[in-house]
């Protein structure tokens, strides 16, 4: 058996196969079955070629010993969680500008989780006068940053820890293990015309319910 990390959602129609890459036998084992189902088993050689060939019209009485095992969905559970730093300058004046993002990793898709809180701080930020408020978005499985589905409320003039607390159910892709979800911490600013580079905030904590 050979285990398939991380399982992967299937839908509809779909082969599983195996592929020789050398000149060595991959010896599978095989399995006779007359008369041969017909669009079901194929084979293509040599290795590396594009054209596949039914087993059934080589009049094959056999076929190799690939069964998929098939498990159910499991109930969605929470993996791992990290943050990344937008390194890049924060223009002098810019509003709805990305700090960090918050990467959620899931595993299952039954059931899903939600997000309900997250806890930050401003250490390493120059001065906090200089943050009018924050903000947290939720952009689903894409790491691309958009100001729009806010989670929680804006928190005005953050300094040190606050928390922002909100309901958002993650959501679970065609590979049930490993699925990213982001949460952008965004920060509308008034930035004095001397300052530009974004501040470093401490990794967030997260609070999940189901």
């Amino acid at each position: 058996m050979v285990p398939v990390s991380p399982p992967v959602a299937v839908d509809g129609n779909f082969f599983v196969g195996i592929t020789q890459t050398g000149t060595t036998n991959v010896s599978s084992a095989f399995q006779t079955e007359t008369p041969l189902r017909p669009s079901v088993f194929y084979y293509a050689a040599p290795a590396g070629g594009t054209t596949w060939t039914e087993f059934s019209g080589a009049g094959l009485g056999f076929r190799l010993m690939i069964e998929p095992k098939m498990a159910p969905p499991a109930p969605m559970t929470y993996a791992s969680s990290t943050t990344t730093q937008n390194a890049n300058p924060i223009p002098i004046g810019g509003v709805h500008q990305q700090i960090i993002g918050i990467q959620v990793v899931t595993a299952g898709s039954l059931s899903p989780i939600s997000a309900t809180q997250f806890d930050l701080n401003t250490t390493g930020t120059t001065s906090t006068s200089d943050i009018s408020n924050a903000k947290i978005f939720y952009t689903g499985t894409s790491n691309i940053f958009a100001k729009v589905n806010q989670f929680g409320s804006t928190v005005v003039s953050p300094s040190g820890s606050y928390s922002v607390v909100g309901t958002q159910t993650l959501v679970s892709a065609r590979t049930i293990s490993g699925c990213r979800t982001i949460f952008p911490v965004a920060r509308p600013w008034a930035i004095p015309r001397t300052q530009s580079a974004p501040p470093l905030l401490l990794p967030p904590r997260l609070r999940l319910q189901r």
